[in-house]
C-alpha cells in the first residue's frame, strides 16, 4: 500500500498510518470535503474547515504520483489517474501535535479525451521517482488522432495520464507552454496567460507584439519574451531591398510595457546566412528568415542565452548593455562535431546543454563544458533518427530527459520519443508514440516525494 504525507512533517509514530486504525494519541478534527474540479477530472478540490496548517495523505494501490496545489482557496489533489479510487484524509497541526480527519474516498472520472497511443519501451527500474513528463502536442493536417486532446498533458512513469490543462491549441511557433514553479504559462500570440496546476486562471499579460517560441520570467516580475522585427535590406544571394525577419528580445513589465529591448539587427551581420533554412523559407514565403530564435533562458549570472536556429548559433548577451558576450557555434566547438539547427539551449554554471537537430547523422542531446577557448563535448546521446523540428533537453537529477518531437526524416509517420539518459549513456526510461504529432518540449514535473513501491 502506498501513501505520501505532504506539506508538513510526517508523524514520528503511528499505530497504523496506512490502514483504518487510528494513530495513537491523535484526536478528531472537522471532516475533509472533496469536490469536483470543473477544470479537470484528475484534480478534485479538498477543503478542511480549519484555520490551522493542514496537509493530506493519499492511499491507492500502485499509484505514487500525487501532491496538493494551494494556489487557489481550495487545495487540489494532483497527479491522480483516471477511473481510480483514492482514500484521502487530512492532518492538522494542533497544540498537542497532529490531529486527523476520517478517511474519505474519491473516485476520479474518465478522461474527457482519448489519450493518443504511446508505450513505455524502457520502463523505470526500481522505486517510482515521482516524476511525470509533460507534453505539448501541436496539430497539423495529418493528426486526426489529436482531436479533443488538450495541448498540455502529463503521463507518469507507467504511461498513464495524471494531469492535463484545457487550453486551445494554435500555431506551433506562437502557441506554447512552460512550467514556472507551480504555475503553467500559456502563450497564444500576444497573450501570456498564467494558470495554477489545478487549472485556475491566475492572470493574463498582453504583449505589444506577437511572442514566439519562448519567454523568461524575471525575479522583479518582468518577463523577457522573443518577438520579431522586419527590416528591408540588400542581402547577398537573395536580392536588393528584400524583407528580412530578425529576432528581438523584449522585457515587459506587469502592464505589458516595454522597459528594455535587444534587436539582432543592431548586433549581428544581416549578410551572415550560414544555413539552408534561410533559403528554404525564402522559396516558400518570399522573405529572409534570418535568425529564427527558438529558446530564451538566462545563465547563473542573469545574462541572456538565446538559441538562433538559422544561424546555428547560441548567443550569451549582457542583459544590461546588450553586448554579445559569447557566441557558440561552428567555430567555437573544440571537441566533437558542431551543432546545427539546434533547439533548447540552457547554460548552468560552466555547462551548456542543447538539442542538436542536424549536427550528426542522428539528432542528439549534447552537454558541453564551456571553457575560455570554446566548447568541449562531455555528454552526447543520439536519438535514433533525424528530427528536423523541435526538440528539448531537461534534467532529472543528474540524468538528461530528451524530447524528440519534430518531423523525422524518411518516416511517413514520425513519432514522438522521450528518453531519459544517465551520465554513462544508459537509457533508464523511454516513451514513444503520438504518431504524426509534433511535441514542443518534454518537461519533467515532480508530483510527489518518491514513494518506495515495496511498501
Amino acid at each position: 500500500m502506498l501513501f505520501a504525507l505532504l506539506a508538513c512533517a510526517p508523524p514520528t509514530s503511528t499505530a497504523d498510518v496506512g490502514g483504518l486504525e487510528e494513530p495513537a494519541g491523535w484526536s478528531a478534527v472537522p471532516d475533509l470535503m472533496l469536490t469536483e474540479n470543473p477544470a479537470s477530472v484528475l484534480a478534485p478540490f479538498a477543503t478542511l474547515d480549519d484555520d490551522r496548517p493542514w496537509s493530506l495523505e493519499f492511499e491507492a494501490t500502485d499509484v505514487s504520483l500525487r501532491r496538493t496545489d494551494s494556489s487557489s482557496g481550495d487545495r487540489a489533489l494532483l497527479g491522480l489517474r483516471a477511473d481510480t479510487t483514492y482514500r484521502v484524509r487530512g492532518h492538522v497541526e494542533t497544540d498537542d501535535g497532529l490531529a486527523q480527519t476520517a478517511w474519505t474516498e474519491w473516485t476520479t472520472g474518465s478522461l474527457p479525451f482519448e489519450s493518443p497511443a504511446h508505450e513505455i519501451v524502457v520502463p523505470l527500474v526500481g522505486p517510482d521517482d515521482g516524476v511525470a513528463v509533460v507534453f505539448g502536442l501541436t496539430r497539423g493536417a495529418n493528426q486526426p488522432n489529436l482531436d479533443g486532446v488538450p495541448y498540455l498533458f502529463a503521463v507518469d512513469r507507467k504511461g498513464e495520464v495524471v494531469w492535463y490543462l484545457n487550453a486551445p491549441a494554435g500555431p506551433a511557433e506562437e502557441h506554447f507552454g512552460r512550467f514556472i514553479g507551480d504555475e503553467v504559462w500559456i502563450v497564444d500570440g500576444s497573450e501570456l496567460t498564467r494558470y495554477g496546476l489545478a487549472g485556475d486562471h491566475l492572470g493574463t499579460l498582453l504583449s505589444p507584439d506577437v511572442v514566439h517560441h519562448d519567454f523568461e520570467p524575471l525575479e522583479d516580475g518582468n518577463v523577457l519574451v522573443l518577438s520579431r522585427e522586419v527590416q528591408v535590406h540588400d542581402v547577398e544571394g537573395f536580392g536588393e531591398q528584400v524583407e528580412v525577419v530578425g529576432d528581438v528580445i523584449l522585457e515587459l513589465d506587469d502592464n505589458g510595457d516595454i522597459v528594455w529591448s535587444w534587436s539582432a539587427f543592431d548586433h549581428m551581420d544581416v549578410q551572415h546566412n550560414p544555413t539552408a533554412f534561410t533559403g528554404r523559407n525564402w522559396d516558400m514565403f518570399g522573405f529572409v528568415d534570418w535568425t529564427h530564435a527558438n529558446s530564451l533562458t538566462r545563465n547563473d549570472d542573469g545574462d541572456v542565452l538565446i538559441s538562433m536556429r538559422h544561424q546555428s548559433a547560441v548567443l550569451l548577451i549582457d542583459r544590461e548593455t546588450g553586448e554579445i558576450l559569447r557566441e557558440f557555434g561552428d567555430g567555437s566547438v573544440r571537441d566533437g562535431p558542431a551543432f546545427w539547427g539546434q533547439h533548447a539551449a540552457e547554460m548552468t554554471g560552466d555547462q551548456l546543454t542543447l538539442y542538436d537537430n542536424f549536427g550528426e547523422d542522428e539528432s542528439r542531446a549534447v552537454r558541453y563544458d564551456v571553457r575560455d577557448d570554446g566548447l568541449y563535448e562531455s555528454v552526447s546521446h543520439t536519438t535514433g533518427g533525424v528530427y528536423e523540428t523541435h526538440g528539448s533537453v531537461r534534467t532529472v537529477g543528474a540524468d538528461l530527459l530528451i524530447g524528440s518531437g519534430g518531423a523525422r526524416r524518411s518516416d511517413l509517420y514520425p513519432e514522438v520519443r522521450v528518453t531519459q539518459v544517465a551520465d554513462d549513456g544508459t537509457t533508464v526510461w523511454e516513451l514513444v508514440g503520438f504518431v504524426d504529432a509534433v511535441n514542443d518540449r518534454a518537461d519533467p514535473i515532480q508530483f510527489a516525494v518518491p514513494v518506495d513501491q515495496s511498501m
